[in-house]
Formats: C-alpha cells, structure tokens, sequence
C-alpha cells in the first residue's frame, strides 16, 4: 500500500490547502477505511458491529497531528480515526475487525478496544475519564487526550472526573464530539442546560469549535492545545461534527433529507466535489482499501482467547506475600499503617489516594487520620503523596487505575466496603479487562483498600461484606486480611504482582494483635507460596471436617476450636484464606478427601461468595464428588438495631451449631 507522500499530485492540490493536503488526505484513507466496513459489514463478513467514525474523521486527524510522543489518547467505542491517524496500522486494525491473526487485539478487542502506546480506548461510554485524568497527572511533559461523545455528557462518573482534574491540576483536554446524536437519540432529549456551563462551572478553561472549515478548527485546537500544555490545567474542546453513517451499523432512523444535508455539508464531501485532482486521489485511497481488505479475508482468523488465567500465573510464581514478623508488638490496624508507610518509602512513584485520608487540613486543629485511623499521620510523613479526594467512589478508582496504567503504583482507599459498589464498572470494565481484552497484559500497579464488615451498629448502608461482588471479576486479586496480621512489606507486594487488587480489611480485627497462639490442641503450618492458605490442624488426631474462611470469621472460627473439641469431641482441618482469588484449593482437596465432610464460614452471604468459589473449584477437581457441606455466612443484609444486626451476622455459636451438625450428621 502507497504512503500518503506517495501520491503524486498531493503538493498540487488547490493552493488555499496546500498546507492541509496531508491532513485532508488521511481523513479520506481513513473514510474508505471505514466505508469498506460497512460495505463486508453488509456483505456478512463482520460479525457483531462496528462503529465508524464516518464524517468525523478531520477532527480525529487534526487532534492526532499535535500531539507529541509524551502524550496519550483515550477514546470511545468510535474510536477508528484515533487509532488510524496516530499510528497508521490500517492492516493490523483490519485484521482486528475481521477477527484474524495479527489483529491489534489479537482478535479479542475488535473494534472497539484498542491498545498501542500513547492510545487506549473502550467501549463504555466516560469510563475512560478518570483514567485519562489519573494518567495525565503523572505526564511530565505530555497531556491526556480524552475523547467522549455527546452523549457521554449524561455520565455521572464525566462530572467526578470534571471536579478531581481541576483539583488535582491534570493536564487533560477532554474532546467532545457534538453530532447531536446518542445512538438513536436527539440531543434535545438528553442534554439539559447550556453545554459550555456544565465545563465552566467546574473551573474548565472551553475552547468551541465547528469541524469545519480546517484552518479555523486547527486554530482552535491548537489553542485548546497550548491552553493544556502551557498552564497544566484541564480545558475542554467542544467540537461540533457530524455523523455521516449509522450509530452502528444499519441503526440509523434519521430522516432521508436530513442525511442527504449532512453528506452536502461535510468538509471533506465539498473537497471532493470541488476538486478533481483530490477526487482522483480519493479513489485510488480506496482501490488500496478495498485491495487490502480483500488480501485480509482470506487470511486465518485469530485462535487467541481472554487471558483468564493470567492473574493466577502471576500470583502462584510468586513467594508468599505476607510473612508477619513474629515479633511485632503492633495492632493489626498499626500494621497496615506501617505496611502503607513501606510502600509509600520504597517507591516515591506510589501515591495513596482517597476520602479524608490527609491528616491535618489546613485550618483544622486534629488530623482525622482515615474513618479508623489507617491512613493515620502518612500524609506528613510523605507530604504531597497522601491525598484527600472528593466524594467520588469511581472517579476515585479510575484516577488510581489512570496513573498505575503509566506505571506508577497507586493505592485507593474506599472508605466503608459497601461503597465499592459504585467502582464496580472501573474495576470490571476497565482495570480487570486491560489484563485480557487487549491481547496483551497491561502492567497494572493498583491497590484498592477498603474496610469490610458489621458489629458496630453502622446500619445496613455501612455494614455489609461484598468481597462476593470482587471474586466473579477475572485477572482481579482479592486479599482479605487474616487474624494472623499484615506483614511491613505486604502492600508493596501485592502493588508489585502489576495486576488490579482489592484488599479486604474487616473492620473487627483492627483493634487486635496478630494471631501467634492457637489451641494447644493445633499447630499452624504457614503458606509456602503465595496462593497457600493458612492451615491450622490438630496435632495429635484426624480432623472430622474441613472448613474454609477468611477475614474475622477466621478469628471466629479460631476462637471456636476449644469449645468444639471440648463439647463435642470435633476436630477440624481448618484453612485461612488470604488470597480468595484466584483461589487455590489444591491443600482443602487432600484434606476433604479424607474427611468428607466441608464447611465454608464467611462474613457475607454464601450464595454469592466464598461459598459459591470453593464449591466450583472443588467441582472441577475431585470427580464425582461426594461430600457433605455446609455454608455459614450472613443472614440477608445487616441490620441497625442490636439484634437486627447480631441476627444476621455469624458468631462462634453459629460456627459450632453447623459444624457440630455437619459432623454428627444432623444437616436437614
């Protein structure tokens, strides 16, 4: 395929664009590109969708031509001019496309998820704001590029990332594509209000532009450049384009004449008309096109899967991650205190982010340290590197995700576990994917932390365990804290496994010291690996059941062993988790195999947490498996009142009750 230069009459063309020929002609490369799309698409050669950047091409291209090779984009689901003009891999995104070997993504991405360096996007629609503003702010020289659509404008998670740039002084320019259209939907039903205001309002410099005619756009986007580069403070450049084509693919209800305005009025449909020596150029653009996807077709799809396994790989190469030193005098809070002060010393990279973390605002007498003092006086140990953050559960976590993206190790604190909920879409759409969908694993350094658990009267809103709603998410590393403490180097371990991870920290075990007795009637043998359980094992008898747990109910199921051996004669194989996923149950197979008889003790609900996990890993390695088992976990959610909440929680006479029935066989 010819090169742009190559066309023999580009320095010809009409002399009020000679200095935009290069700039025009990537645009109509990139149009064929996209009118070949449809075309297969038609034709039943694509399958899925496909979502073409049909008459908004230019305003890729002139974004593109002035960024510098310390800058990055981040697109959406319409991202093909982005991708095209800043790297000019026309084959490799075909193959992509097409599903066939060599495809940007190896296949696993198509068209909407896209990974080269300076360039990322995704499909979901704001979900790579955040990310583009945490990765801006660790860009010395560069800036982030973050595109969205108007549509995008009705995303919460666009007006936390709008507020934390401007606090944290990030260097983005968000792009905003207006062709007046989410999906099928007229802007007039979705957004509300003025849309310079929504941007200016937040302290954002706005830039306003149409998509034509190019000098004027480039002006303005070279404005909206220098604005960014210059003061390292955001701005916004509010472009209005046109969409030529469908939303995706045959989904276009608009009427007939309004099309036929638009084809009239696109920039690049004018040149064409105006000048033959740039038609003549068009169409050999697009014999290329058409002669490359042809050759394309008859290549071997692509065989490569999603890397599931890959967090797995990663964790069980690996030493045990938390070796406690024995002789620590520390609280279980102190230590990860300390372990959060190591990480932050070893790396000066290492940033810890998250709501009412800082210790002494300025005007306040006494330091909050953290909603239980976990976050304690770091941040005058590390001034700069311990933030407060507004409010902003998911644009908390896509700023962390952002910078780690980069290389920079990021922790982000959630304050109570039940408010991970709204990070889900960061931690699932974006963290956890960047693992697999983009053929190639992404280095990610992200630590989100988050206290679990009830018995505190908190009320049903800050009380509950989901650590259930992490296990389900792959390539994702769940860590809960055990009663056998937090070692100085722990969190500068798991930062270093480079994979997305949620440590769990239940709320009950702060105030205690690390677990160095046990019943005299065990011995605790430590993990030897890092995907290893804690096993506590009776020293003188076979056990009469396995159980499982983690977390508090760990403490719990501890303090349960003398009063099981003492009331009933019941002895167990116990194994404390740390690492819940990925989930090694290699060591509770050898144990279940003699004693037939498994039960599961977790702070949430079993149906949807460690219960479920352990009951599918086990389905996979013993054949035709034949054991009893039971659950023991929450009631439903945890209640307020004394009695609503120790009703619904588990306790050391529930852990007996059920073990005591598993093994006498009174399960009903």
């Amino acid at each position: 395929m010819t090169t742009l230069s190559d066309s023999s009459d580009a320095s010809s063309l009409f002399d009020r664009h000679a200095a935009h020929v290069e700039l025009i002609l990537t645009a109509l490369r990139i149009r064929a590109f996209e009118q070949q799309l449809l075309e297969l698409f038609s034709q039943g050669q694509i399958r899925g969708t496909v979502h073409t950047c049909l008459g908004q091409e230019l305003l890729a291209c002139c974004i593109t031509s002035r960024m510098t090779p310390d800058d990055w984009v981040f697109g959406t689901h319409r991202g093909h001019g982005y991708f095209l003009s800043l790297t000019g891999d026309y084959e490799g995104l075909a193959r992509e496309i097409l599903g066939k070997e060599g495809g940007v993504s190896k296949g696993i991405g198509g068209s909407q998820h896209l990974h080269r360096p300076q360039l990322l996007t995704n499909g979901i629609q704001g979900g790579l704001v955040p990310i583009a503003t945490g990765a801006a702010t660790t860009l010395a020289e560069g800036i982030a590029i973050a595109v969205v659509g108007d549509g995008t404008l009705g995303q919460g998670v666009l007006y936390e990332s709008l507020n934390i740039a401007v606090l944290q002084e990030a260097p983005v320019l968000l792009v905003v594509e207006d062709n007046e259209m989410a999906q099928t939907t007229p802007q007039v039903q979705n957004v509300a209000g003025s849309i310079a205001e929504r941007f200016t309002a937040f302290g954002w410099r706005y830039f306003g532009a149409q998509d034509d005619p190019l000098s004027l756009l480039l002006d303005t986007v070279d404005s909206a450049f220098t604005h960014v580069r210059e003061t390292r403070s955001p701005a916004v450049l509010h472009v209005k384009t046109r969409r030529l084509g469908p939303h995706s693919k045959g989904d276009d209800n608009r009427p007939k004449a309004y099309l036929e305005e638009l084809q009239r009025s696109d920039y690049l449909n004018q040149q064409l008309e105006a000048s033959s020596e740039l038609s003549r150029a068009y169409q050999r653009l697009s014999a290329e096109i058409e002669e490359m996807f042809s050759s394309i077709l008859t290549e071997e799809p692509a065989r490569d899967i999603p890397r599931f396994s890959h967090a797995r790989d990663i964790v069980s190469s690996r030493p045990p991650l938390n070796i406690v030193d024995p002789a620590s005098s520390l609280k279980i809070r102190q230590q990860i205190t300390s372990s959060l002060d190591n990480a932050l010393k070893s790396d000066h990279r290492t940033l810890f982010i998250g709501e009412d973390i800082e210790h002494l605002p300025t005007g306040m007498e006494d330091g909050y340290r953290g909603a239980f003092g976990v976050s304690d006086d770091l941040s005058l140990r590390h001034p700069g590197r311990v933030r407060n953050f507004p409010i902003s559960e998911q644009g908390i976590t896509g700023f962390a995700i952002g910078r780690a993206l980069l290389g920079n190790p990021t922790i982000a604190e959630i304050m109570f576990g039940d408010f991970t909920t709204l990070t889900i879409d960061q931690l699932r759409q974006q963290a956890s994917k960047m693992v697999g969908i983009y053929g190639q694993a992404i280095n990610l350094p992200f630590l989100l932390r988050t206290p679990m658990g009830g018995r505190r009267g908190y009320g049903p809103t800050h009380s509950q365990s989901y650590e259930g709603l992490f296990l389900g998410i792959p390539n994702t590393v769940v860590f809960a804290v055990s009663p056998f403490g937090v070692s100085e180097s722990l969190v500068g371990n798991l930062l270093a496994l480079g994979l997305p991870t949620i440590m769990i920290e239940n709320k009950d075990l702060y105030p205690l010291s690390p677990r160095q007795e046990i019943s005299p009637l065990y011995e605790i043998s430590k993990p030897s690996n890092s995907m290893q359980p804690f096993r506590v094992h009776p020293r003188s008898r076979r056990a009469d059941a396995t159980l499982i747990t983690y977390g508090f109910s760990a403490e719990l199921a501890l303090r349960a062993l003398n009063a099981l051996a003492r009331r009933s004669e019941i002895f167990v194989d116990l194994f404390v988790y740390e690492i819940l996923s990925p989930l090694d149950t290699d060591e509770v197979v050898h144990s279940l195999l003699q004693t037939r008889k498994l039960a599961i003790v977790e702070e949430g609900i079993p149906e949807m947490g460690l219960a479920a996990s352990v009951i599918a890993s086990l389905s996979n390695q013993i054949e035709q498996p034949t054991f009893s088992v039971t659950a023991v976990g929450a009631r439903g959610d945890i209640g307020a009142s004394d009695f609503a909440e120790s009703s619904s929680l588990i306790n050391e006479d529930r852990i007996l009750e059920e073990v005591t029935r598993l093994v006498k066989g009174r399960l009903t």
